[in-house]
């Protein structure tokens, strides 16, 4: 959802939107049976305004109200939408008046179904990192207005711009995602969202995880006596080995003589 003032139409200077919070997309968990999303339209007032939205078909919505169903509801400020469905995607208006002022949002409500990219859809290149090292999934967007980004993540969660990720996701300000430590569970199909009041476009890639490599120790041991192959069971005099373990910052030094 992405808001911005759209008009201002005021006579007097007591009624504002508060646009403070004005991002957010949704994932639903399918394409029927989706998550539940609540709309805001924040305003500032000294009066009681009355607030009305307009939906992506144009129908017009008062406070209060709730369609036969229950999956609409609308109460003072809020529009609740229940199991968000593909088809709920599109540009909101709120519309508050308070006397003769009038403000206008317009809040953005792109749905997606999942990060795995759709049959014969353009993905990114896969993006390739080492479990536990930090790896940064770039995505360029640009626009005007400015789009904001968001991603959704393997496990259906959804990384934002200026809010905390389980995990250590970070949305920076050119739209890229940071995975400070990954681990296996973080591997899998990655979506980049574009949203502003014009619209969205999004991108799905593909983060492979290998594990960390851990070099073992290269030493070379002598094989034992084999004489049933004939092979000479002599040890030569004076033969001495020395292996070099590092643990923990310490090191362990074995030293053994055979003579």
């Amino acid at each position: 959802m992405y808001a911005q003032k759209l008009c201002s139409c005021k006579d007097r200077t007591d009624l504002h939107i508060d646009l403070s919070n004005n991002s957010l997309t949704i994932l639903p968990k399918g394409s029927v049976a989706g998550r539940d999303i609540q709309l805001s339209c924040p305003f500032l007032s000294s009066t009681n305004p009355s607030v009305q939205w307009i939906l992506p078909d144009g129908s017009k919505l008062n406070t209060p109200f709730s369609s036969l169903d229950g999956r609409l509801q609308v109460s003072a400020s809020r529009l609740l939408l229940k199991r968000v469905q593909l088809s709920d995607g599109g540009l909101y208006y709120c519309v508050a008046k308070a006397g003769r002022d009038v403000d206008v949002l317009p809040l953005h409500l792109a749905v997606e179904e999942s990060s795995v990219p759709y049959s014969g859809e353009l993905s990114g290149p896969p993006v390739f990192g080492t479990i536990g090292d930090s790896i940064t999934l770039t995505c360029r967007i640009s626009g005007s207005p400015e789009p904001l980004a968001s991603w959704i993540l393997p496990d259906g969660n959804i990384a934002r711009q200026g809010l905390a990720v389980s995990g250590g996701s970070v949305v920076h300000l050119n739209g890229s995602l940071s995975l400070l430590r990954p681990t296996l569970k973080d591997r899998g199909y990655y979506r980049c969202i574009a949203v502003n009041q014009h619209g969205r476009d999004t991108m799905s890639m593909e983060l492979i995880l290998k594990a960390q490599q851990i070099s073992g120790l290269e030493t070379t041991f002598p094989r034992g006596p084999q004489s049933a192959s004939g092979r000479s069971t002599k040890i030569p005099k004076m033969y001495q080995l020395k292996v070099e373990v590092v643990l923990d910052e310490s090191i362990y030094l074995f030293l053994v003589i055979c003579c």
